[in-house]
Order: C-alpha cells, then sequence, then structure tokens
C-alpha cells in the first residue's frame, strides 16, 4: 500500500462494509504523521452484522466529538470528524459509504489497494483538516456550499493544491452552476463531471443530448452511474448516480495512479516530502519523464491525469466546456502512471489545453469578482 485518498462527505459511512476491509484481514500499518492520535476501532469480524453493529454501537463511533479521528482495525478505513456536525460516524451514511467505496473500495473503487480516508463535516474545516494532513495523497470533495461560506471554503482548497496534493470537485448535476455554490469552481480544483461507459457525457432522464451535461465546465469525467456500497448492511450494494460518485472515483484513480508510480521507482511512501509526491529510491531514478530530476509537482500529475483521459465520443472543436479532457478511467490511470515515469510520452491535446487555459482564467476572475482572490 503506498497511497491514500480522501472522500469529505456530509454524511456518516457504513465502516462494517467489506469493500473497505483488507485482504487478509489484517490491519494497515498508518502513516506515522497520524497513527498515535488515532482512536482504534476492534471489531468482531469472525461474528455476523448484527453481532459486529452491536459492538460498534458500544465504542466512541457513535459519539465522536469534533477533531477526533478512528482507525477501524482489520481495514483500509480511516474517519476523521472534522466539526461537531456528525459524532455518530455511522448515521445519515448513504452518500458517504457510497462516495467513500468509489475512491477505494475493494472492488468498486478506483484505488482498491489505498487507505481511504472519510472526513465527515462540512466545509471549510474538512477542507482545513485535508490541508494539514500532507500524507494524504489526493482528496475529492461531493458537498455544496452556501455562497457565504465559498471563500473560506476555497482557500483551504487552494492551501491543499499549495502543499503539493489535488483536490478534485464534483461539478454538480445538470446545470447547477458551481462557480457562485461550491469552492468545486476554485482555480485550484481539478472539477469533475459524469460521463456514462463509452465516454459520453451523462445526463440523468434524457438521452446524449449534446446540450445537457452533467456538471458544468469541467474538466475531467468519471462515471456518472456507479454501484457502491450499501450503507444498511456489511456485503450489499446500491445504484448511485451523480458526479458525487464521480468525483472520489476520479481522485481514488489518481492515488492509483501514484501508487503504480511508487511502485516502479521503490518509493513505500505517502504525500508529499521533501516538496515531492514521490521519492525514487537510490538508482531507480526515471530517465524520462516528469520523474527525471527526481521530483512530481501537483502540476505534473494533474498534466498527466488530463492528459491521459480518453476523449469523449462527442469531442469534437468547442466541446470542452461540456466534456473537458474526458474520462479518467482505469485504462488511464495506468497511462499517466507510464507517463510519469517516461515510458509513455504526454499525449498532445491541444486543442484542450487551450480551452483548460481560458476556463481557469475564467474561474480565477469570477471568484475575484466575488472577493475570494487568492
Amino acid at each position: 500500500m503506498h497511497a491514500s485518498v480522501a472522500v469529505v462527505a456530509e454524511s456518516g459511512v457504513n465502516v462494517l462494509h467489506r469493500e473497505f476491509r483488507t485482504k487478509d484481514g489484517r490491519s494497515v500499518q498508518l502513516p506515522a504523521a497520524i497513527s498515535r492520535s488515532v482512536t482504534r476501532i476492534r471489531v468482531p469480524w469472525a461474528l455476523g452484522y448484527d453481532e459486529q453493529l452491536a459492538a460498534v454501537n458500544k465504542t466512541s463511533l457513535r459519539h465522536g466529538r469534533a477533531g477526533q479521528t478512528f482507525y477501524i482495525e482489520g481495514t483500509r478505513l480511516l474517519v476523521h470528524l472534522a466539526d461537531g456536525n456528525y459524532s455518530d460516524v455511522l448515521a445519515d451514511a448513504v452518500h458517504g459509504t457510497g462516495t467513500a467505496s468509489l475512491a477505494g473500495g475493494r472492488t468498486v473503487g478506483g484505488a482498491p489497494d489505498a487507505l481511504v480516508v472519510a472526513v465527515l463535516g462540512y466545509q471549510p474545516p474538512s477542507w482545513q483538516w485535508v490541508a494539514q494532513q500532507t500524507w494524504i495523497d489526493a482528496a475529492s470533495d461531493s458537498t455544496f456550499n452556501a455562497l457565504g461560506l465559498v471563500c473560506d471554503s476555497a482557500a483551504a482548497v487552494q492551501a491543499v493544491r499549495s502543499s503539493g496534493r489535488l483536490p478534485f470537485m464534483a461539478a454538480g448535476n445538470s446545470y447547477i452552476d458551481t462557480t457562485v455554490i461550491s469552492p468545486g469552481a476554485s482555480p485550484a480544483a481539478v472539477r469533475v463531471g459524469g460521463v456514462e461507459e463509452d465516454g459520453a457525457s451523462a445526463m440523468p432522464g434524457t438521452a446524449k443530448d449534446p446540450t445537457f451535461w452533467s456538471g458544468r465546465a469541467y474538466d475531467v469525467g468519471g462515471l456518472f452511474y456507479n454501484r457502491i456500497a450499501s450503507s444498511g448492511n456489511g456485503d450489499g450494494y446500491g445504484q448511485g448516480d451523480g458526479t458525487s460518485g464521480s468525483a472520489p472515483q476520479v481522485a481514488g484513480l489518481t492515488a492509483r495512479v501514484l501508487q503504480l508510480t511508487r511502485e516502479s521507482v521503490g518509493d513505500p511512501g505517502y504525500g508529499v516530502r521533501r516538496g515531492s509526491l514521490v521519492l525514487p529510491a537510490a538508482g531507480r531514478r526515471p530517465m524520462a519523464g516528469p520523474l527525471s530530476d527526481g521530483v512530481l509537482a501537483a502540476d505534473e500529475l494533474q498534466d498527466a491525469v488530463l492528459h491521459a483521459a480518453a476523449p469523449a465520443l462527442s469531442a469534437a472543436a468547442g466541446r470542452y466546456a461540456i466534456e473537458g479532457y474526458g474520462w479518467f478511467n482505469p485504462g488511464s490511470a495506468t497511462n499517466a502512471a507510464q507517463i510519469l515515469t517516461g515510458r509513455r510520452a504526454l499525449p498532445p491535446r491541444l486543442e484542450d489545453d487551450a480551452a483548460h487555459t481560458v476556463a481557469i482564467a475564467a474561474r480565477t476572475a469570477a471568484y475575484a469578482t466575488n472577493g475570494c482572490g487568492f
């Protein structure tokens, strides 16, 4: 395990679901920066779900406090309570369970071997905590905010980016304009929309009409319709739709990119260290690609992710505003890792690059107009 992915959720999470358990049932070695400050929760995994739930009900998972972090033994799951709104980790867990499973679930997640960090609470405290945890590789957010909190939340998202990590934000569904209701439009964020499995933009209840799309002016897409872990038992699944699932899926796949890259250069670490997301072992530095200088910056990782995305089927001149660079899927993650280590050239995406530059400038101007200049 050489990667971690955080999911900011405004709801609880089903910590008992098998999607989060390790393959061998053993607990994982946590990053040193967090290992001593967590509250460890032991679950009787050999028993049935009802018995597991009864045991968990007796722990502080049901009455935690703001700032507390839990580790569920035998899983790859950490849960952090960013504020006092979710003292009960298992409460109202549909949205949180689904998004966390798409980030790092064992069978449905983008990073099935990564450490998953469910951050429960609202913005900006959630993102402020993520910004401080430099061992977290990538993070996503599928929540929205009132306008009054946008500046503080966007500043926290900017802090994550400034520390060397990529923040992925759900672009919203239908014609929701995230420029004015969410830090998802921050120029520091990678805005994620929804696509269907053939790569075309998704819109619930309609055909693939090019005048409708899931999310507004997004940078890259993840699947809109997804199989997700259930909140009500330990092994059930449901169907989720929306960019709430697209964003953590792409964040998880990005953590997978880092995991593959680290494995190829002998790096056993997490997060940003000495200003780099990846630290090649002695004699393992690639001869070409972004890592040839021994340092991987967030901008270089973003370039690999965006350029490795599969262009949507409807991609044509002027379509960036609808579909961005396209669909970032598991194959894209493999390609992105090869780009980082110089085994694959960065694909030319000149038109998309130009459109992305214009989009970032517009988002920067919109935030400045709203008084959120950074």
